[in-house]
């Protein structure tokens, strides 16, 4: 591991200092990106290069987000990000993540849906999920861990698929080349009923992280569970 590690790391720094252009902030990057690795179920992920890579950007998007920056500047620099993990050579086919994305909606319910998407593929925290969709720390966790459960064995689908899958699947990568959440959250309460259709305002307490979903390799291994 550690040969592995010494052998992509110049890679990686030079990934995260194309992103955030400061040499002290790439280094933290890269350190945070390789502890996520280490924390996960790294057996599953076949490409560190590319799984570590994507984890750096992602962190960098949040980055932004957490700092609430909302004004133009933020934007462009959200999608000037977008556009340099695009050229990446580890972005997987769209249609592969298409795939993904329709196997999801038809095996999970409603609210497994809106949880799982939000915290596995835009990196919401359960604080953030709850403030959303108006539901205690304990019910989201439980829905993670159904929905985790679920796209780890698979089974029958569920049993009221969704009608605004094409709408879902769409919404999902608007947010991920432009990093605004307005539609694809408004979908998910859509999903979940009238009740969740009417919230003032995303959370108080943090941005709403809107984390850029990259399509190369160790993303992927996220949304297969």
């Amino acid at each position: 591991m550690k040969e592995i590690i010494s052998q992509y790391q110049p890679l990686w720094f030079s990934i995260a200092k194309k992103y955030s252009g400061d040499v002290h902030t790439s280094e933290e990057l890269v350190q945070d990106a390789l502890v996520r690795y280490l924390q996960s179920e790294n057996a599953e992920v076949k490409n560190i290069k590319a799984y570590v890579a994507k984890t750096i950007y992602h962190l960098y998007i949040n980055q932004i987000r957490k700092e609430k920056i909302r004004n133009e500047y933020s934007k462009q620099q959200v999608r000037n990000a977008s556009a340099l993990a695009e050229q990446d050579s580890t972005l997987e086919n769209g249609n592969e993540v298409k795939h993904q994305l329709s196997k999801m909606y038809k095996m999970l319910t409603p609210g497994e849906r809106a949880v799982f998407i939000l915290r596995r593929a835009f990196d919401y925290d359960f604080e953030q999920i709850c403030e959303l969709f108006r539901i205690t720390n304990e019910n989201c966790r439980q829905l993670m861990c159904r929905a985790k459960a679920k796209m780890q064995e698979p089974g029958k689908p569920y049993f009221r698929p969704g009608k605004n899958e094409a709408a879902f699947i769409d919404a999902f990568f608007k947010a991920s080349r432009n990093g605004s959440m307005d539609e694809l959250i408004n979908i998910l309460r859509q999903d979940l009923g009238k009740k969740y259709l009417k919230v003032s305002k995303e959370p108080k307490s943090k941005a709403a992280k809107g984390m850029v979903i990259g399509l190369g390799n160790g993303r992927m291994e996220g949304l297969r569970a």
